[in-house]
């Protein structure tokens, strides 16, 4: 797509920056157990979602 060539580094970027934030979001929950699960397990709403 030609009309987004101008902002393909800038994509480029964002996504790197959004990947690192999922990275780092993902190993302190892993590691520093932070921030910690759902106080009551899962509920009932969560389920119905993951199904849908």
């Amino acid at each position: 797509m030609k009309f987004l060539d101008d902002y393909k580094e800038q994509g480029y970027a964002l996504l790197r920056i959004v990947t690192g934030y999922l990275f780092i979001w993902h190993g302190t929950q892993k590691f520093l157990d932070f921030p910690n699960e759902w106080p009551w397990g899962n509920c009932l709403c969560c389920r119905w979602l993951a199904v849908a």
